[in-house]
């Protein structure tokens, strides 16, 4: 959101002759402006096979085997939620990553579940000032109820489990926004089977040591300008900081046991790495 980036959402679940509120954070005065050409592509998927569309300044990103250039719109969804069962919502704006890498397609699905019950989906759509693809997900529920995240690819009629920790169900909670989104972190069996060139690989950078008793470093082969942001597994960023050294070390020693997310950002590419912690928090 702001003014550099403009208006960033979607309002389908809007119908004629209702009258709906907008809430806003910011104590200041606000004016909304809903614009006539919104900056986001109309999402489309197909199962037949196409060239794949991947963005100039993202080559390293996964690519997805169908693109929205090559099939027709349609707006069919695996998932859906009766979303007039429940009088609560939360919203979250994620974005997918499969191993270390950010999957970038438009046609990949979230599902929200309550254990078997859908509550919310949505297929990922490109934001072009962001150069990113979102999805702007609404869940459902009542309260007192743990959500967790599924993706399904289109193409391969294939369903995945997120390796996300399950999230309690509170209503109003908001988990991500456009420029900082929730990361819905899938395992590295989601793209094996693509076929990719990628000009920022793993090997560029060494994480050492991993696992961690705490601190851990980061040593690049090529000195430059990188933001590292480190998250835990729900995606909640731990550090973030602009790094120029060739060699850059870290502290996760008070945060629990577990894996981590090091997400590397160059301005051009993003690299995405685990590091595990193996020790009990340290203050």
């Amino acid at each position: 959101m702001g003014s550099a980036i403009g208006w960033i959402g979607l309002l389908e679940t809007m119908q004629p002759g209702k009258g709906y509120m907008y809430y806003s954070h910011n104590a200041a005065p606000q004016s909304f402006t809903y614009p006539s050409t919104p900056p986001i592509s109309r999402s489309s998927f197909s199962t037949s096979s196409a060239t794949s569309k991947s963005s100039a300044s993202s080559s390293s990103s996964v690519k997805s085997s169908v693109s929205s250039e090559d099939v027709s719109v349609t707006s069919e969804k695996k998932w859906n939620a009766d979303e007039n069962r429940f009088s609560g919502t939360m919203t979250m704006v994620a974005i997918i990553v499969s191993g270390s890498e950010e999957m970038r397609s438009d046609i990949l699905e979230i599902g929200a579940f309550c254990d078997d019950d859908c509550r919310g989906s949505i297929i990922l759509r490109y934001v072009e000032s962001l150069d990113q693809y979102l999805g702007f997900l609404m869940i459902y529920g009542e309260g007192d109820e743990t959500i967790t995240l599924k993706v399904y690819d289109h193409t391969r009629k294939k369903e995945y489990a997120a390796e996300n920790a399950p999230l309690p169900f509170v209503t109003n909670a908001n988990h991500g926004d456009p420029s900082n989104p929730y990361i819905i972190y899938l395992g590295a069996d989601a793209t094996a089977d693509d076929e990719q060139e990628d000009d920022y690989a793993v090997t560029h950078v060494t994480i050492y040591p991993n696992p961690t008793d705490g601190v851990f470093s980061l040593k690049f082969e090529v000195i430059g300008q990188y933001i590292v942001t480190v998250t835990d597994i729900t995606g909640r960023i731990l550090i973030r900081q602009t790094v120029t050294d060739q060699i850059n070390s870290f502290d996760i020693g008070r945060y629990p046991s577990g894996m981590y997310m090091v997400i590397i950002d160059d301005g051009v590419h993003k690299n995405i790495m685990r590091v595990v912690k193996n020790k009990e928090l340290r203050f």
